[in-house]
């Protein structure tokens, strides 16, 4: 199988960060000892493990795509922005930064970074972005969306993906570009001028999501990847705000479970890290599936407690059909959620013979005559006795690594028995 390697960056409001939080890694009862002896041990805050944990992974060259999904600074802080953007350059490989490389960055306006002194300034939304792409630019990054979306077709070892950004921060700050249905009631409410000002209302274009449709469908073979700074479905902590979710989230899911196949729905936003898949018994091969990335650090007046990015592997077989995608939580604390890689797959078991290799069927032959549940060396013993079949251990991990992700098989495998033996991992047999 091929993978590429994708880093989720969600929230960072650069000007918003809790510097005592970073300034120290001790119990905060503890302040009162020895400065000397704070100093020796206060060597790994939350800040610098972090960074230390995202440096290693942009250096490592199996990551081709850094995403950063919005809100670099705080209330549009233009001047803020720039500097998140140049702290972001300093650390960044200068490959992400050279057109003829296979690396490549993404990055989408968050509500924090609309400059909301533009906004009632002239009858055009796009003024409030204007300042973020003459940063970007002039710094090297990729510009954002304004009126329209940005696709880019990447394609590495026979692997293809196509990216969409999409500004979902059309209506953040004003209302005079939401539906006039909507428009109309709002004015009709009791909120005076001041208060439709602040309004952070995230929404789509119905002409950006109609493009986007366009372009799936015009390559079948190819998986999608859509980059907002909004989430797509209701966040799990009540906001008490008016229009607080994305105002057309149910038509955006609507068309894109229509189009019938998996994509991928990568966001932040909601300072929260939540992957949930979107399915429909009317669409069946339907898959949306929604990554949320957490807090990058600790902010000022936030209760979260754990703070990090994302790794998203994508799986391609070897002839560059997607099969699925795991997510890896890469977070300043470890927990029981963060200790194994979360797998989804994208074909299911009665797809997945059309995608068999010579070798995966001899050895699904040999699964027939075998118990429910066997180990490893078991199914080895009798693949070496089979003059056609496989002969080696990495030969048969492999296979049963690709058999997993078809579904035919439940394989526990080294994502979650790192210290196992090989010999000694537990196959079941899914499909009779």
């Amino acid at each position: 199988m091929k993978q590429i390697s994708l880093l989720q960056i969600g929230d960072i409001h650069f000007d918003s960060i809790n510097k005592s939080k970073l300034i120290s890694g001790i119990d905060h009862k503890d302040q009162h000892f020895n400065g000397n002896l704070i100093k020796k041990i206060n060597c790994n805050t939350i800040c610098t493990t972090i960074l230390k944990k995202i440096l290693r992974e942009m250096q490592d060259s199996a990551n081709k795509i850094i995403i950063f999904t919005g809100d670099l600074s705080n209330r549009g802080d233009q001047k803020t922005y720039e500097t998140c953007v140049n702290f972001l350059q300093d650390r960044i490989p200068g490959s992400f930064f050279n057109p003829s490389s296979d690396s490549h960055i993404f990055i989408v306006p968050g509500n924090h970074d609309v400059d909301r002194n533009k906004v009632q300034l002239i009858d055009d939304y796009i003024p409030k972005f204007e300042r973020i792409n003459v940063i970007l630019k002039e710094l090297k990054f990729p510009e954002i969306p304004l009126d329209g979306i940005k696709f880019y077709n990447y394609q590495f070892n026979k692997c293809s993906i196509r990216f969409f950004s999409i500004n979902s921060c059309i209506g953040c700050g004003e209302i005079r570009f939401f539906e006039k249905e909507i428009t109309d009631q709002l004015k009709k409410s009791k909120l005076n001028k001041k208060n439709y000002d602040i309004l952070d209302t995230p929404l789509i274009q119905s002409a950006d999501i109609e493009q986007v449709k366009e372009e799936i469908e015009k390559d079948p073979n190819t998986l999608p990847v859509i980059l907002a700074h909004h989430n797509l479905l209701p966040q799990k902590k009540p906001r008490i705000a008016l229009y607080a979710e994305l105002l057309n989230g149910g038509y955006v899911r609507d068309e894109l479970l229509k189009l019938n196949r998996p994509i991928l729905f990568i966001h932040g936003h909601i300072h929260d890290d939540p992957i949930e898949v979107i399915e429909s018994p009317v669409y069946k091969n339907a898959k949306v599936v929604c990554i949320s990335a957490p807090l990058l650090f600790p902010l000022l007046n936030d209760d979260q407690t754990n703070f990090g990015f994302n790794k998203i592997k994508l799986i391609f077989t070897d002839t560059g059909v997607p099969l699925g995608c795991e997510i890896e939580k890469i977070r300043s604390m470890n927990t029981r959620e963060n200790d194994y890689p979360i797998r989804i797959p994208f074909v299911k078991p009665f797809e997945s013979h059309a995608y068999l290799s010579t070798i995966d069927k001899i050895v699904l032959e040999q699964l027939r005559n075998m118990n429910s549940t066997f180990y490893f060396f078991e199914l080895l013993d009798i693949c070496k006795k089979n003059k056609k079949s496989i002969k080696s251990n990495t030969e048969l991990n492999d296979c049963l690594i690709r058999l997993n992700w078809f579904g035919l098989i439940n394989y526990s495998d080294d994502q979650q028995c790192v210290n196992s033996p090989v010999d000694n991992r537990i196959i079941k047999k899914v499909i009779p």
